[in-house]
C-alpha cells in the first residue's frame, strides 16, 4: 500500500500588483493485492477509513478475475538500512499567504530596480508546496518520505530603443529563505552594457 498527500502555492505578481495566488491540495493511496499470482490494484484520491476500506476491497475484488502470472510478487527488503535524508523545513509549511505576496512583489521590484531598460516583467511568481509519502507491504518494506520546496521566477521585459527582449530566471530550494533568491535579479543583469546577459544578443540604442 503506497500513501501519498501534500500541498502547493503559487502567487503571480504583475505591475506591483498579485495578479493570482493558487493554493491546492491533494492526497492518494494505492492498493496493491496478490494471490496465487494474480494482481488486483486500485487507487482512490483520499485517506477517510471509510475510503481506504472501499479501495481495499475493489483491489481484492481485481485480484479475483486477473490472470495469473508467476511473476507477480512483492519485493522483499535486503536488510540494507535506509539512509534518512533531511528535506523538510517547516519555515515553508508556517509561512503565511501574504509573505508569499511580500516575496514575489519584492523581487519584481528588485528586477526592474537596476536597470532602466529594464521596464516591467511579463509575470513574477512565488511558489512553494510539501509532500509525505509512504509505502508498506505484507513483505516487510516500511518506508517514508517527506519533502518541502521553494521557488522564485521572473521574465522581465528590456526595451533599447525599438527593440525588446524578454530575460528569463528562476531558483528554488528547500526554503523560502531569503539567501536563495535575492541575488537573482543581480545574476541576470550581469553582463555587458548593452547586453542582457553575458554573450547573450545585444540590444541597439
Amino acid at each position: 500500500m503506497a500513501l501519498a498527500r501534500g500541498s502547493s502555492t503559487t502567487v503571480r505578481v504583475h505591475s506591483a500588483q498579485v495578479e493570482s495566488l493558487t493554493s491546492a491540495g491533494s492526497a492518494a493511496v494505492g492498493v496493491r493485492v496478490i494471490r496465487d499470482g494474480r494482481l488486483g490494484f486500485a487507487s482512490s484520491g483520499s485517506h477517510h477509513p471509510d475510503v481506504l476500506a472501499e479501495t481495499l476491497a475493489e483491489a481484492r475484488d481485481n485480484c479475483r478475475f486477473a490472470e495469473p502470472d508467476e511473476h507477480n510478487g512483492l519485493a522483499e527488503p535486503d536488510g540494507v538500512e535506509v539512509v534518512r535524508q533531511d528535506r523538510w523545513n517547516d519555515a515553508v509549511i508556517s509561512l503565511g499567504m501574504s509573505r508569499r505576496a511580500e516575496i514575489a512583489l519584492e523581487l519584481e521590484r528588485l528586477v526592474l530596480g537596476p536597470d532602466d531598460r529594464v521596464t516591467s516583467a511579463r509575470t513574477t511568481t512565488y511558489g512553494d508546496g510539501w509532500g509525505q509519502s509512504a509505502l508498506v507491504s505484507t513483505a516487510g518494506t516500511r518506508v517514508a518520505s517527506e519533502v518541502t520546496k521553494a521557488s522564485v521566477s521572473t521574465q522581465p521585459l528590456a526595451r533599447a530603443g525599438s527593440e525588446t527582449q524578454i530575460g528569463w530566471g528562476f531558483d528554488s530550494g528547500r526554503d523560502r529563505s531569503r539567501s536563495t533568491w535575492s541575488g537573482l535579479h543581480k545574476r541576470r543583469w550581469s553582463g555587458p552594457p548593452n547586453s542582457l546577459e553575458p554573450g547573450g544578443p545585444r540590444l541597439r540604442g
